[in-house]
């Protein structure tokens, strides 16, 4: 804040008492303090790029999450044979047998096979216990009777991995898979 000290020279003339305000001229203007100086240039500066920085974050995650939704959206067109074979896959890459985590390898793939038959036939076969699954399997002629076997037969390993902690050889997980793969591309109602 300034704090300004004026300095008037009255002018002469004008009619002798009072004198009109524009008989006043001012002379000099006096700081009282010194003039402060505020670095706000720097502000500026590092609030302008820190703004850059936000802006240009945000653009990147924005355009990542439309690529992710648009590989997502590209997903959902695929057929039920197609996003199981697709997972499968992923479960391969993952290795997650070979680093030790087979509880989790057998759950993902227990869950692609439930998964495929859910979205093949409209089963709700996620929401089913293995005993109730494979009875409905027999009833209700959902895959046929060699294919059933072999789904029934994979359902009770993964569950006795799950829950028994049953530890199967590398070799198992391998065929394992090979097994699923077999009943997803064996199946014919979808092409």
């Amino acid at each position: 804040m300034r704090i300004w000290l004026c300095q008037f020279e009255r002018t002469k003339g004008g009619s002798g008492g009072q004198r009109p305000a524009s008989d006043i001229k001012m002379t000099d203007i006096l700081d009282i303090e010194d003039i402060l100086v505020f670095p706000l240039q720097k502000w500026i500066f590092f609030t302008l790029i820190l703004a850059l920085v936000l802006g240009a974050s945000l653009a990147i995650w924005l355009l990542v999450r439309r690529w992710l939704k648009r590989q997502r959206l590209g997903e959902e067109r695929l057929s039920p044979r197609a996003k199981a074979l697709l997972e499968i896959e992923r479960l391969k890459k993952q290795e997650l047998a070979r680093k030790g985590e087979v509880r989790k390898f057998y759950f993902f793939a227990s869950e692609i096979l439930r998964r495929y038959l859910e979205e093949q036939f409209a089963y709700p076969a996620l929401e089913k216990t293995t005993p109730e699954f494979e009875s409905d399997l027999d009833s209700k002629k959902i895959l046929s009777p060699p294919l059933a076997l072999d789904a029934k037969s994979l359902l009770e390993e993964a569950d006795q991995v799950k829950f028994a902690s049953r530890r199967p050889p590398l070799q198992e997980t391998d065929d394992y898979l090979k097994r699923l793969v077999t009943i997803i591309s064996a199946n014919t109602l979808d092409a």
